[in-house]
């Protein structure tokens, strides 16, 4: 239900908004605006499709295609030193939280080759994330890195086997 209402706020922020109708109120002006949007998004929407993700390193951006259509560019932050890797991959693993030494862990780990994955933010044996500050740039130890709500959308929309693009440069749309 979490996933959905971020989803939700998500789609009403990236598409067009549809104008009010007469005699509404602005909560219900608002209601409408996004049911209308989430309607259209979902009608267009084929959740067997494949997506497409492509990180561009020099910007530090993923970029979430469906077929040819940008749905979202997100900021992330990849590894320094440029030891994410390059090339094609799938996304052949996902688990909603995982966690590695001593209780620290991270949210939403979509796995693209062994010890690599995009994910939100990591997180302490308490649970408090960090690294939001470092959004941008270069800093993980190769993995992407999301906010962990940018992170949570992406996990609910990119099911397995999507493709996966980390190159230097932005996509050619």
């Amino acid at each position: 239900m979490k996933r959905m209402a971020v989803l939700l706020i998500f789609l009403a922020c990236l598409l067009p908004a549809v104008p009010a109708r007469a005699g509404e109120g602005p909560l219900a002006a608002a209601r409408t605006r996004m049911r209308t949007a989430v309607d259209a998004w979902l009608a267009e929407w084929d959740p067997g499709t494949l997506k497409r993700l492509v990180v561009s390193l020099r910007e530090q951006k993923l970029y979430l295609f469906h077929q040819r259509t940008l749905l979202a560019v997100f900021t992330v932050s990849t590894g320094r030193n440029r030891y994410t890797p390059e090339g094609k991959f799938r996304i052949y693993y996902k688990k909603a939280k995982i966690r590695y030494r001593e209780g620290d862990g991270m949210h939403w780990w979509m796995e693209f080759k062994p010890k690599f994955g995009i994910h939100g933010l990591p997180f302490d044996k308490d649970g408090v994330e960090s690294g939001a500050e470092d959004l941008g740039k270069p800093v993980s130890a190769g993995c992407v890195r999301l906010d962990t709500v940018q992170a949570s959308l992406l996990f609910s929309l990119v099911p397995l086997h999507s493709l996966l693009i980390i190159q230097n440069d932005p996509p050619s749309f």
